[in-house]
């Protein structure tokens, strides 16, 4: 069995295989996640993992500092359409730093409006492979087709974990009109946080990452 990749390469950040000077490759500590946020997290993996399709918007807002360069905010929005085992439509309906990709099944179709890029490939084998795509090798950190396919891998708990060093539930929160959970997670260079609605179906409602520290060390 492979071991999944993070979801947050590519999305997020470039999943850092550094290990402590102190510790052998052996000696790596155990993920240290509080009961709370592992049962939610597991909770979230179910709900989309037994998901046949899936129709919705996805709205993404980056905002990027690093030192000695002006802040930089990427704004965009998709219609978002999903069918097991491998047919897909992600829509860019507004900005420009991101991809329109569509999958029949058959064929892959991308085009990045940012470089004016038109591209046709074997359609994945199933929407976990969503963040291969040749829009995410263009793209690299600042694509965000990796974290739509994470959450439909077959094992979307076990695919958000890789990686991470800790987890916790903060407090909860109302975004817009839901009340939702808030959830944190740490890996190396990254922390990133989800929000998924209370109650029996907890819906992704925000997921945020902060992409200076990896973008530094590029």
């Amino acid at each position: 069995m492979k071991t999944p990749k993070s979801p947050f390469v590519g999305l997020a950040a470039l999943l850092l295989a550094a290990t402590l000077p102190a510790l052998s490759q052996d000696a790596k500590p155990a993920p240290v996640i509080d009961p709370a946020a592992k049962a939610l997290i597991e909770k979230v993996g179910n709900l989309y993992k037994e998901a046949k399709t899936f129709k919705g918007e996805m709205a993404i807002k980056m905002k990027i500092e690093l030192p000695g360069l002006p802040p930089q905010d990427f704004n965009m929005s998709y219609d978002v359409a999903m069918e097991r085992p491998n047919k897909y439509s992600m829509m860019l309906k507004e900005g420009t730093m991101g991809a329109n990709s569509l999958s029949d099944g058959k064929n892959l179709h991308v085009h990045i409006p940012m470089v004016n890029k038109y591209m046709v490939q074997p359609a994945p084998a199933n929407l976990s492979a969503i963040g291969s795509s040749g829009a995410s090798e263009l793209l690299g950190p600042l694509d965000q087709m990796a974290f739509i396919g994470a959450l439909f891998a077959d094992n979307p708990t076990e695919t958000f974990l890789v990686g991470v060093k800790s987890g916790k539930q903060l407090p909860s929160e109302k975004l817009g009109e839901v009340e939702t959970d808030h959830l944190q997670f740490q890996q190396d260079d990254l922390a990133w946080d989800l929000w998924v609605a209370k109650g029996a179906s907890p819906k992704v409602q925000q997921m945020t990452a902060d992409l200076s520290s990896m973008l530094g060390k590029m």
